[in-house]
């Protein structure tokens, strides 16, 4: 079983480098999530040390999830234009420098500065290298691969509650910030790894030689004046035979592309004609090439929407979390200490549902809304139920659910628009999200402070993460696929050729 192991990785396209990549995009997930799913416990602090109160506080943070997330277009560009590599290491040095500024000169407007933007804009250019790497550098593999890397989330997440009041503890809060200044700049080294593998472009012909041939001046065009053909979406069959294996494909196609079912057709017309009419249909719903543009693509649009309602209803209970913990009667450990159970249950959750998410008969836009409304739910019920005991039961459900939408909700992304489009599409979904975790936490406070109860800010947030997975399957539902009608035309089509 051991022994067949690599076999299979090399089957699937996974060498060393996937690998390595893998490693570094886990390794700054850790350092980036570690850092920004805790900065409620950083509040708590500063709380104590400004004597300020939470809502002004909670700005902070949200001014670090907006740098972090809602630069994700320019991230986009960034990369297209110099590459993972550098842009890594850039966001590493960036962020780095944010939390040492922030911990030499500790003032209220460094905070808002330094640790909110600054470190924001690291944090963003991190994150983004190590999403886009592995859903450019994986195809089969993506799922498990994206489920791994998410891991570093949790196990981030887990660990730096854990430490966070232990190290504030012996050189306050202004010495921690110096030492995650340090854990931050060796993912310059994790950045490194991330430009390992990505995909290859296919070798151009010269002009000298397509002179030389003209007759193959047709076969030598570039791959995406293809279309379909040449996107790497599709797979023909080698040979029109009775043997040829099913076509993979990232186009919902249906029966259609399985070739076994069209063999009565495609044994005597062989797969160039049959691409050719597959590009007909195609080419008339816009799904070769690039695609559809992103901004008219009424799937995608709606799937924005559902990431930034979500991301609004799913940060804040996170970091509220802690203080309501300490209403409890719990001590900052014991505290940290439950606190952990949401990391440790979200790392568990991302490899497992990156996993499930590789079998073929899992429906990965409605296990994405499945896990939004559950964790809905389940901040409901902190308002009803807030006792220690269901609290580290709810740690533990709302990290599952929160694991489980960190991982799905790039496969399904991935599914919605092609993979030309991907980086931009990537780009335009992490801004929504941070426009959604920004007025996260500074809406649960305001609703909390106006009304009294911080229990209340949790029924707003289980609401939007409700209507959030109403949108996905919204999403799903719009989504343009090739239908039956197109493919009983593309058998007439056959068929008529045929004669």
């Amino acid at each position: 079983m051991v022994q067949c192991c690599p076999k299979y990785l090399q089957e699937k396209g996974c060498s060393v480098r996937h690998v390595l990549t893998l490693i570094g995009a886990l390794l700054i997930c850790f350092c980036v999530d570690g850092c920004t799913y805790n900065i409620g416990i950083l509040i708590s602090f500063w709380s104590s040390y400004f004597n300020k109160d939470t809502f002004v506080l909670s700005w902070i943070g949200s001014i670090q999830m907006f740098f972090s997330y809602c630069l994700g277009p320019l991230t986009g560009f960034l990369i297209n234009r110099f590459g993972i590599t550098p842009v890594a290491i850039t966001g590493a040095i960036i962020a780095a420098m944010g939390h040492f500024i922030s911990g030499m000169h500790g003032g209220m407007i460094t905070l808002y500065i330094c640790f909110g933007a600054l470190a924001g804009a690291g944090y963003g250019l991190l994150y983004m290298t190590a999403i886009v790497a592995i859903t450019t550098g994986f195809d089969e593999l993506r799922p498990i691969a994206m489920g791994i890397m998410a891991c570093g989330s949790g196990i981030g997440a887990s660990i730096h509650s854990i430490f966070y009041p232990l190290i504030e503890s012996k050189v306050t809060w202004k010495g921690l910030c110096i030492a995650t200044a340090g854990l931050l700049l060796q993912a310059c080294v994790f950045g490194c790894l991330l430009g390992l593998a990505l995909p290859k472009k296919p070798p151009q012909q010269s002009s000298s030689q397509v002179q030389h041939n003209p007759a193959s001046s047709f076969f030598s065009l570039d791959s995406h004046a293809l279309g379909i053909l040449g996107s790497g979406y599709l797979s023909p069959p080698n040979e029109p035979t009775t043997s040829a294996a099913p076509m993979s494909s990232q186009l919902n196609l249906k029966a259609t592309l399985e070739t076994p079912k069209m063999q009565h057709i495609m044994g005597s017309l062989g797969s160039f004609t049959y691409l050719v009419e597959v590009e007909k249909i195609a080419q008339q719903i816009g799904l070769f090439g690039k695609g559809m543009p992103l901004h008219r693509n009424a799937s995608f649009l709606v799937f924005l929407a559902a990431v930034f309602i979500q991301a609004m209803g799913s940060y804040s209970p996170v970091i509220l979390l802690f203080d309501i913990l300490l209403a409890e009667g719990l001590t900052p450990k014991a505290a940290a200490s439950a606190a952990a159970l949401v990391g440790i249950s979200s790392a568990v959750a991302r490899l497992a549902f990156g996993t499930v998410a590789t079998f073929r008969w899992v429906n990965k836009t409605h296990l994405l809304a499945a896990l939004m409304m559950t964790g809905g739910a389940i901040n409901i019920t902190v308002f009803f139920f807030h006792q220690e005991r269901f609290l580290q039961f709810y740690a533990c459900v709302i990290g599952i659910c929160l694991g489980g939408v960190t991982v799905i909700h790039p496969l399904v992304l991935a599914d919605l628009v092609q993979r030309e489009r991907l980086t931009d599409a990537m780009g335009w979904e992490i801004m929504s999200a941070g426009m959604g975790y920004c007025l996260s936490t500074p809406l649960a406070t305001l609703v909390s402070l106006q009304l009294g109860d911080i229990h209340i800010s949790y029924i707003v947030s289980g609401v939007l993460m409700l209507l959030g997975g109403n949108l996905v399957e919204l999403a799903r539902w719009s989504h343009r696929t090739i239908s039956e009608a197109d493919i009983n035309r593309l058998r007439r089509r056959l068929e008529g050729a045929a004669r």
